[in-house]
């Protein structure tokens, strides 16, 4: 009885130590691929990641606009402990002003609270804005690791906002230089684009949806930056974001996971994810518009195995990202029409969305089919009255 017991033991043991090697193995060959395939849209193999993001300081534009905008408590710069918080009455008032705006399809446009028209009239906003459109580089300190430095994306949502909301408002009064203040948004927009974060990824995103949005209700024309903006894709940035994210997951996820009798599964399984994940970004640089997100999230889990499932932590969050990223295709489209519908031009009803398209249907145009969006969403609406003068 103890014989069989000893070689029953033993066969187990020549099993596990086989499996082990086969999934070893197994993780090699998948790992030698995965890191020397290239990735759509021109990232290339995510051994190329690095070299792409060398190591940085701020830049002298990023000091003084932190500087700056400490008046407001709104801090720019990486965290640090003691940084103040955004003050509540700003917190309060600015992003419903901005979004009860660019929520509304007529072109009319509230006067803005107090405390914004306030802010608006001092030297350091002029400041703020004279900064940001001197033309210097705008770069935030950069350390590719997964604990490297990242800006404040809170406090530059908030600057952004802010500059939105004046340039709203500059419109409102008729005034020209709205178009400044838009321009000024984007060029501190501009210097997250370059960072490898996702998250980073998503504020841009965010709010660069909002101010092509808001800019439906400047004076026409457009300036030429503008349309320069308008012609920026947004799935090559987010392809190298994704591959730069999945890059640094994969490092600590190794680190801090992957050792001891479970390294084979463990790797294999990270290994997988980064298979995965490049084959999800190919899935979806598609000119498609609709995205359910949680068909993308469900299709994404579906295709790990169970032993894999843990290396998913490493994945970024997936189904919303592309569903904004890709409503952002007709959002784009929807205020080139108005543009064109308020300078009395012939609406542009030509789409770049596969699987959408742009009707006239009575005094409005707009999208044959809605979006899906996420519920917590911006509402940035997706037809544009036809009698711009009657909106006003």
């Amino acid at each position: 009885m103890r014989r069989r017991l000893l070689i029953a033991l033993a066969v187990l043991l020549v099993i596990v130590l086989g499996g082990s090697f086969v999934i070893r193995r197994m993780a090699v060959v998948r790992a030698e691929k995965a890191l020397t395939e290239p990735w759509p849209l021109g990232a290339g193999p995510i051994t190329a990641v690095a070299s792409r993001y060398p190591n940085q300081e701020m830049s002298p534009s990023a000091r003084r606009l932190t500087q700056l905008a400490q008046y407001f408590r709104i801090p720019l710069a990486p965290k640090r402990q003691g940084d103040p918080a955004i003050a509540p009455p700003l917190k309060r008032d600015l992003e419903p002003y901005v979004r009860a705006q660019i929520a509304r399809a007529s072109f009319a446009i509230d006067p803005p609270p107090p405390l914004l028209a306030s802010m608006f009239a001092t030297p350091q906003f002029a400041a703020i804005r004279a900064e940001l459109l001197r033309g210097e580089p705008i770069v935030w300190p950069v350390r590719y690791e997964p604990s490297g430095p990242v800006p404040n994306l809170t406090g530059h949502l908030a600057l952004q906002r802010l500059l939105i909301a004046s340039a709203l408002d500059r419109a409102r009064r008729g005034d020209p230089g709205a178009w400044e203040d838009l321009r000024a948004s984007r060029e501190l927009n501009r210097s997250l684009w370059p960072r490898p974060e996702v998250i980073t990824h998503l504020i841009a995103l965010q709010t660069t949806r909002i101010a092509v949005a808001a800019a439906r209700k400047l004076p026409p024309p457009a300036p030429p930056w503008f349309e320069e903006m308008l012609r920026e894709e947004m799935p090559p940035r987010f392809v190298r974001s994704f591959q730069a994210e999945i890059g640094m997951s994969q490092t600590r996820f190794a680190a801090d996971v992957g050792k001891g009798l479970r390294e084979p599964l463990v790797r294999s399984g990270s290994m997988n994810a980064l298979v995965l994940a490049r084959g999800i970004a190919e899935d979806v640089t598609s000119p498609v518009c609709a995205v359910e997100a949680a068909s993308l999230d469900e299709r994404a889990a579906g295709r790990l195995l169970p032993w894999e499932q843990i290396s998913a932590i490493s994945l970024p969050s997936l189904g919303a990202t592309w569903q904004r990223m890709a409503r952002y295709r007709a959002e784009r489209e929807a205020t080139r029409i108005a543009l064109a519908v308020r300078a009395g031009l012939p609406p542009p009803l030509r789409s770049d969305c596969s699987d959408r398209k742009w009707i006239v249907d009575g005094g409005v145009v707009r999208l044959n089919a809605p979006l899906p969006k996420q519920a917590r969403d911006v509402e940035i609406p997706l037809e544009v009255p036809l009698h711009a003068a009657a909106e006003e």
